[in-house]
């Protein structure tokens, strides 16, 4: 489902699903625009990342970027960073509960006779879901090698949250302004698409692809053409640390925003475990 809305302050189009976005309609306006970031940068593998043409990256949307993954799991399997503490069941008996334990009763211990059990962390940490939002946003100067450090970063991130038991939401999200010749120029304009909801697995291999540079410069792209207005031929200026509030659900939200090189993506990683513990 396309869900679009609207204030004062930005417009957000939201999409819950890849597949929704896969196949949503451009409205006519921008068919040449969309004709263009598919096929006018085809033989520049930096600039997608992923083989070297649009129909590569959508490819791999659909199967997985096995590749990717691949070298981005050595690499971060080479960082610093602390184990993230996990999240644990523990069982609680009392005189009420979830399961009661006849034996118990027939014992005459009825003040224990029922159990309990619930999920404790293993250190002082917060929420046990956390929704990770990667905001795909990337200026043209960027390169797709510098960008694969994004990718990795949350790819390992995710990975290494459900590692620990906890639930997981990915939102990838694109933010800029100058985007639509009916808005005025300052106004902020949102794309945003679930990557992975709470309650499906986790495909690191199709993570890997969808925070991936290549997905922004064909998808994310072609979601600011969606709807009825009409864009400017360089799609706008990227915006960070914006969130819209419909994406707020009250999990612990976690950013990965421009992380261009290894430093960025180890310090982004052992921050968030920091952050965690706190």
């Amino acid at each position: 489902m396309i869900t679009v809305h609207d204030n004062e302050k930005y417009r957000h189009t939201h999409f819950d699903t890849v597949d929704d976005l896969l196949q949503a309609e451009v409205p006519s306006c921008n068919a040449d625009q969309l004709h263009e970031i598919m096929h006018n940068f085809n033989g520049r593998p930096n600039w997608f990342g992923i083989g070297r043409n649009s129909s590569d990256v959508l490819n791999a949307v659909r199967y997985g970027w096995k590749e990717g993954y691949e070298k981005a799991r050595v690499l971060v399997d080479t960082f610093e960073v602390p184990r993230l503490q996990g999240v644990r069941r523990r069982k609680k008996r009392g005189a009420f509960g979830n399961e009661l334990d006849i034996h118990r009763v027939y014992s005459g211990n009825l003040d224990t006779a029922w159990t309990t059990t619930y999920r404790e962390t293993s250190t002082s940490i917060g929420s046990h879901s956390a929704t990770v939002v990667v905001e795909l946003a990337t200026s043209s100067g960027v390169e797709a090698s510098a960008a694969f450090w994004r990718g990795a970063a949350a790819t390992m991130l995710v990975d290494m949250l459900q590692q620990s038991g906890r639930n997981v939401r990915v939102i990838g999200l694109n933010t800029a302004t100058h985007v639509y010749k009916t808005d005025p120029r300052e106004m902020k304009n949102c794309q945003s698409v679930i990557l992975k909801d709470y309650l499906q697995p986790l495909d690191m291999d199709l993570l890997m692809t969808c925070t991936s540079v290549g997905f922004n410069r064909t998808l994310m792209f072609k979601a600011k053409m969606v709807g009825t207005h009409e864009v400017y031929s360089g799609l706008g200026h990227p915006v960070l640390n914006f969130l819209p509030e419909h994406l707020q659900d009250g999990s612990r939200m976690i950013r990965v925003e421009n992380i261009w090189s290894r430093s960025e993506a180890e310090r982004k990683l052992a921050q968030v475990v920091q952050e965690m513990e706190k």
